[in-house]
């Protein structure tokens, strides 16, 4: 069998802040063109956030095909840890996220949760995926 490139690991990066949101948010961040799985990736910002004052966490989501039902959380990066400025973090996967499989036109969230106050200007996140393959 030769090289299937739909099978290849594709990536997208999404530089969704361009300030602190000060708050918890949730973006909408990518749409499953057809069936597929998450594999990875990570996160990266432009600022120490370290402490019991400077705490942030992100949760990848796995939602429904109406982009409102919560189906469960595929990786996160915790809130425990300092995030080095412009060091990238990557996505730890949760044992549903190993297994979770897309369906086409379902989505991924991405969960902000600000549990004090992170102080930052912009941060990135990239998602790694593949189309088509159910391990």
């Amino acid at each position: 069998m030769g090289f299937n490139p739909r099978l290849a690991p594709y990536s997208v990066t999404w530089q969704g802040f361009e300030a602190d949101p000060a708050a918890d948010k949730a973006f909408t961040i990518f749409r499953f063109p057809e069936r597929g799985m998450v594999t990875g990736g990570y996160g990266c910002n432009d600022a120490n956030v370290t402490g019991t004052t400077n705490m942030v966490a992100l949760y990848l989501d796995k939602f429904a095909t109406d982009g409102t039902t919560n189906q469960g959380t595929i990786a996160s990066i915790a809130e425990g840890a300092s995030w080095a400025a412009d060091v990238p973090r990557p996505w730890v996967i949760t044992s549903f996220g190993s297994t979770a499989h897309f369906a086409q036109g379902e989505f991924v969230v991405l969960q902000y949760d600000e549990t004090t106050t992170a102080l930052f200007n912009d941060a990135t996140v990239q998602l790694d995926y593949v189309l088509g393959y159910f391990a």
